[in-house]
């Protein structure tokens, strides 16, 4: 796994923790990457007490001197998601000094939203994040200005600053433009019911599942045609279709300028670059230079980061993951002295369900409606609905009114008749 990591995987990777649902209590500990078709792959995972500083330090130790081991691993840029705690924090800081930490933006939009609970500030929020590009980022944040100056203040404070959450400020060299930790979540999901196990039955049961998912993906990329793996391939064909709208004026010596609407972008095919700072960081040709590789009748699988070849792909994938033995009373041998964590139970009942965050809002068996500021279909304001809009009134909003009223009078004669009918 680590090998594969190194190989065939871009420079960036996120680490959570997930609770057991043991009899043993204990923590799971994961470092999670994304190999060249955007599947998510497990690096390393650890069973830990509780989680704190220590036992991050003891997995992220661990974890760096075996990527230490390979080769491949020297000079290399790794960038780190996680989320806001302080502890994960000073133990990135300390077992990976050389490493880009970077925050996951849905635990920032939770405590913003706990702050500004205001849909149109949250909808601006990831206006913000998203941005590719200094200018589009700027551009933003003075819109959200002019929404709330206070929610602005807010993202700019010196305990969040941006190269630690802002797209744009992603280090190029990751190739990755993911600004939350949702693959860490993804892992804990496909775990399903492992989680309920004794450590090392869950153990063995993790292992097993992928060992077979490595063989699995390793067969399915030795059938791979193409330059680029299938799901880049689907990128690459939405975006094709993108920059169609996009008018190019060839400069000469692979420069060109693009116009899209009303803006203007510089596209070099041969520095791979491009203004609007999509190519830069995800290593995969933007509208712009998909118009301009289009004009030059060329190939756009040959543009792409090797990070998304084929080639690299199968070499996350080609290392097996040997089978364990039996833990049997003849085999144990050395896992004798494994003790389990000790059990640290909260006062009262357990919580079986995950607690949902203030973004995903109720379940789905609640009203989904709840969780959503009401807007207005007349005004467009937020806050109220068409029937209590205090502007002038529409023609669906009288027609509401009437509706309204003429299902209350029929109902009312519907109980005077009952009450008629039992004299």
């Amino acid at each position: 796994m680590k090998s594969g990591f190194v190989k065939g995987c871009r420079p960036w990777f996120g680490i959570d923790g997930c609770h057991l649902k043991g009899p043993y209590g204990g923590v799971l500990l994961l470092a999670v990457a994304v190999d060249g078709n955007k599947g998510i792959f497990s690096i390393a995972f650890v069973v830990v007490e509780v989680e704190c500083k220590d036992s991050w330090m003891f997995f992220l130790t661990l974890l760096d001197n075996a990527l230490k081991s390979i080769p491949e691993w020297q000079d290399k840029h790794v960038t780190i998601m996680s989320d806001m705690q302080k502890a994960l924090q000073n133990a990135v800081v300390e077992a990976f000094p050389y490493a880009k930490h970077r925050y996951c933006c849905n635990h920032l939009l939770n405590n913003f939203k706990l702050k500004f609970r205001t849909l149109l500030l949250s909808t601006q929020f990831w206006t913000v994040a998203m941005a590719y590009n200094e200018f589009m980022f700027e551009k933003a944040m003075e819109k959200l200005k002019n929404i709330s100056v206070e929610a602005a203040n807010w993202m700019l404070d010196r305990e969040r600053p941006k190269n630690m959450w802002a797209r744009h400020t992603i280090d190029s060299v990751c190739k990755s433009d993911h600004v939350t930790n949702n693959v860490t979540e993804s892992f804990n999901s496909w775990l399903g019911d492992d989680r309920k196990k004794t450590i090392l039955s869950m153990i063995e049961s993790i292992t097993c599942r992928l060992m077979a998912r490595f063989q699995k993906i390793y067969e399915k990329g030795c059938e791979f045609n193409n330059i680029v793996t299938p799901k880049i391939i689907k990128v690459l064909d939405t975006t094709m279709q993108d920059g169609r709208v996009c008018r190019v004026t060839y400069a000469g010596d692979d420069e060109f300028g693009v116009r899209d609407g009303y803006s203007t972008f510089v596209v070099n095919l041969r520095s791979q670059t491009c203004g609007c700072g999509y190519w830069r960081i995800t290593g995969l040709p933007c509208k712009h230079a998909c118009a301009c590789i289009t004009h030059k009748r060329e190939n756009v699988e040959m543009f792409c980061d090797t990070s998304y070849t084929t080639k690299i792909y199968s070499l996350c994938y080609n290392n097996i993951i040997h089978p364990m033995p039996e833990l049997d009373e003849k085999n144990r041998g050395s896992y004798e002295q494994i003790d389990p964590p000790v059990l640290r139970r909260l006062s009262g009942r357990p919580r079986v369900n995950r607690k949902r965050s203030v973004v995903e809002g109720p379940s789905g068996s609640q009203d989904a409606r709840r969780s959503n500021t009401v807007r207005c279909g007349n005004c467009k304001e937020f806050g109220h609905n068409i029937l209590g809009c205090q502007r002038d009134k529409t023609k669906k909003q009288k027609k509401l009114q009437v509706r309204r009223k003429g299902q209350s009078s029929n109902g009312n004669a519907t109980c005077s008749s009952q009450i008629t009918h039992n004299i």
